[in-house]
């Protein structure tokens, strides 16, 4: 279940944060996803864990193992490029997380 309330391992784990870029601004409630879905993805693929954005500071938080904070880190940033990447600047988002028929590249028919 996913945390609902501020509630970090301390002492348990090591500490990183970051400052949320101010292009993530309108794309943060995908970014972190229904319910902490994504957050709890970069959690799982990095090893850490603990991942929490304060949405009065933009500050995005990792907690774990000190080989791992790093990681968990370059897992959310690589979730929020998806989503600042797949939404041109001035038109309609893409908010289901996958790509539209029209983007899927034909495939390549070498004879």
């Amino acid at each position: 279940m996913p945390p609902t309330a501020y509630d970090p391992p301390l002492g348990r784990a090591h500490y990183r944060h970051f400052k949320m870029p101010d292009e993530w601004e309108d794309k943060m409630k995908l970014i972190i996803g229904r319910d902490g879905c994504n957050f709890i993805k970069a959690t799982r693929r990095s090893g850490c864990k603990y991942i929490w954005h304060h949405r009065d500071t933009n500050i995005i938080e990792v907690w774990g193992p000190i080989d791992k904070v790093m990681k968990g880190e370059k897992c959310v940033r690589a979730i929020a490029r998806k989503y600042i990447n797949d939404s041109p600047k001035g038109s309609a988002a893409n908010t289901t997380g996958t790509q539209d028929q029209k983007d899927v590249p034909t495939p390549s028919t070498d004879v």
